[in-house]
This record gives C-alpha cells, structure tokens and sequence, in this order.
C-alpha cells in the first residue's frame, strides 16, 4: 500500500485511510548482529528511506498489531523440551529476524513494535491475543484480526 501510494501522486490521492493488520513498517536493525538476516531482501530499508512513517499528509494511516504470542529466545532446553513453549521459540527466532529481539510480543508473525508506524500522525491499534492470519486460525484459540472480537477491536478505526 505505500509503496503503491508512492509510485504516483495520482495514486495517494486516490487514498483517504490507509489500513494495515500486523505488516512490518520497520526495516531490521542494522547493527552487524550476523544473526539478523533482513528477511525482506532490503524493501522496509527502501521504504523507511523514501516514505517514512506516515509520508503522505492527506492520507489517514492506522496500523493494526496483534500479541497473540509473546517471542521467547532459543535455547537448546526450549527447543527439545516438547512444551509449548517451542512456539514461542519458533515465534521468537521469527522476531529476532523483524526487529532484532526475540523476547517480545507478536501475533505470531510480526512483532508489535514494528507493525506500528511511528509519527503523531498514526493510529496504533494492538489487539490482545490476534493471530497474524486467517491461515493456520481455528476461531477459537487462535484467532485472527478478521475474527471477533478482535474485529471489532479496529474495524471502526477504519471505516469512512
């Protein structure tokens, strides 16, 4: 959506709110750590440099995150033990990868802190417990945005 917002004047002006659920906005830290690898290949790094934050002054942004599953740090311990801490290690080596930490909260895909845009200008909404996608949800335990309640919880900041 932003880069589309970018291609062409004509296009950002089609746009009055732009919605995003759990998308990554922030490239990973660039720090020398060997064990970040910038799983989008230098796209948010691009992104963050030519329309940073919420670029565009007459667009509306809101940016949708979920915690559905707090990242733990992998250690040979949580890996073998066969507990459902496992998901948190996968969720967490999958966080270190966005933001470069792995002990913080996420929906399983995307950490918090960077599905939300910085600037004065966003609306942050950070739904407790949504799942980053339909795929792999089952309505109950692991529900995504798309489900109540957690639809509910950012569908009005959206709509026109």
């Amino acid at each position: 959506g932003r880069v589309w917002m970018h291609a062409s004047h004509e296009n950002a002006t089609r746009v009055r709110k732009f919605c995003s659920l759990g998308s990554p906005h922030r490239p990973p830290p660039t720090d020398g750590d060997s064990l970040v690898i910038d799983q989008t290949r230098g796209i948010l790094t691009w992104v963050e440099r030519e329309m940073p934050g919420a670029h565009h002054d007459d667009v509306e942004y809101v940016t949708v995150a979920g915690t559905y599953l707090e990242g733990l740090a992998p250690s040979v311990e949580k890996v073998t033990s066969g507990t459902s801490e496992l998901a948190q290690v996968m969720a967490g080596v999958g966080y270190m990868q966005v933001c470069g930490k792995a002990d913080v909260p996420g929906d399983g895909i995307t950490p918090v802190e960077t599905a939300h845009l910085p600037g004065e200008r966003v609306k942050r909404v950070t739904v407790e417990g949504a799942y980053h996608t339909p795929l792999g949800a089952d309505g109950e335990s692991r529900k995504w945005y798309g489900d109540e309640p957690h639809l509910s919880a950012w569908i009005d900041e959206v709509l026109i």
